[in-house]
């Protein structure tokens, strides 16, 4: 039987629209608790949409999420923050690390270039307000995109020592990981939502569902 591998699995299921769109609200309700509105399935599903990450597309996304114009989402370039030199536009400063994005990470693996987008991200902190959540739904659009499943950041604290450090290999790692354990969850509730026995493979599942 042929071996499929993690990213391929993913690539299969997430195919599947309607499980997909299941499974995103399972995801969004695990990834805030008891704070879950289908305003954000719609806002990711919406994202997910999009071609490419760009200028326009980050501000669309942080407008929605934070129910302003798109012009009104950025702090002013003059706050006082050591990543974001006085004189530098943080709408610039962004604009910049999406050029770096898109040219000098894009031969590098997948997620140490994620982990140096967010990381960058963040700390521009370019943003009114929800900073971590616009730049976690960057990260998780960026995933998907490449196969892969959204992550859950559990552990702030180990969270907020990488981005003190700027260490993307260690994120990476994270990211890898975190992306491993969705994967399994994404199973467990695929053969949940198609009634397959838990004892079948997912390998089994997929080759007999669907034409490769």
């Amino acid at each position: 039987m042929e071996k499929l591998s993690d990213q391929r699995i993913f690539e299969v299921i997430s195919r599947d629209k309607e499980f997909f769109k299941i499974y995103l609200k399972n995801y969004l309700n695990r990834l805030i608790p008891n704070n879950y509105d289908d305003r954000l399935l719609n806002i990711l599903c919406e994202y997910l949409n999009l071609k490419s990450i760009s200028i326009e597309s980050i501000l669309k996304l942080a407008g929605i999420i934070n129910q302003k114009s798109s012009t009104e989402v950025l702090r002013d370039y003059d706050l006082d923050i050591e990543t974001v030199p006085k004189g530098i536009n943080v709408y610039q400063k962004i604009v910049s690390i999406l050029n770096i994005y898109h040219t000098l990470w894009i031969d590098l693996p997948i997620f140490e270039r994620e982990a140096l987008l967010n990381i960058h991200l963040m700390k521009a902190r370019a943003f009114k307000s929800n900073n971590e959540f616009i730049c976690l739904f960057i990260l998780i659009k960026n995933l998907i995109e490449n196969y892969y499943p959204p992550i859950i950041i559990d552990d702030k604290e180990k969270y907020y020592q990488i981005l003190r450090s700027g260490d993307a290999l260690k994120f990476a790692v994270e990211i890898n990981d975190k992306t491993k354990k969705e994967l399994n969850i994404i199973i467990e509730l695929y053969k949940e939502y198609y009634l397959f026995p838990v004892s079948i493979s997912i390998q089994e599942i997929l080759i007999q569902k669907t034409s490769y």
